[in-house]
């Protein structure tokens, strides 16, 4: 073979070579800019009553990590209190969408306390505050017999 022919022959294996680079190349770029675009978050999350405010990434399912610089409130939070049961709507910016997501806060936790038991020797009028010595919740509790005594 002469040399002109193996030196087009090395040029054309270079120019495949590169041309199948480039294309991994534009095919990666392409691929994480669609990855970018495209956000797989929770619509609702449920906090407990007292437990602090959502951070915005706390919406982001696993796998997101890479869009947490991205992602904000674009409602102003503050406004939204923790300390009683409430469904908040807020909105979430994240590079140039606008998402309408959900924030639940409920009681899901039982009261703690402590009872007694109560030793009447006349027939009395009891009330079921009478059975507790103490108790504690994050909201109002309202104590009273499953079935009158």
């Amino acid at each position: 073979m002469s040399y002109k022919r193996k030196k087009k022959k090395n040029i054309r294996g270079f120019l495949i070579f590169l041309i199948f680079v480039c294309l991994c190349v534009l095919g990666a770029g392409l691929s994480f800019i669609f990855y970018m675009e495209t956000l797989n978050y929770h619509d609702t999350l449920t906090v407990e009553v007292g437990e602090s405010w959502p951070e915005a990434v706390d919406f982001l399912k696993d796998g997101q990590e890479l869009k947490e610089n991205y992602l904000r409130y674009a409602s102003d939070v503050r406004q939204f209190d923790t300390t009683a049961p409430g469904t908040y709507d807020v909105k979430l910016a994240y590079l140039d969408k606008i998402m309408n997501v959900r924030v639940i806060v409920q009681d899901a936790t039982a009261p703690k306390g402590s009872v007694r038991d109560l030793v009447l020797v006349n027939p009395e009028t009891v009330v079921p505050e009478d059975f507790v010595v103490e108790y504690s919740d994050n909201t109002q509790v309202s104590i009273r017999f499953a079935s009158e005594p």
